[in-house]
């Protein structure tokens, strides 16, 4: 996670003269749906853990 937050961050540093509304805008956009995809997944692992206890 942290890694991902690191990657988004150079990402802006690098593009950031480059950078406009729509772009801020998209990254934003991605941001918050990268962190809602992690969430489910996270939710979904935590659902399977009693599913492996059983096996």
């Amino acid at each position: 996670m942290a890694l991902l937050v690191w990657t988004a961050k150079k990402y802006e540093e690098l593009s950031a003269p480059r950078f406009n509304a729509l772009g801020r805008l998209l990254m934003l956009g991605s941001r918050v749906l990268l962190m809602i995809v992690f969430n489910q997944l996270m939710a979904i692992g935590k659902q399977m853990r009693p599913f492996r206890a059983l096996k």
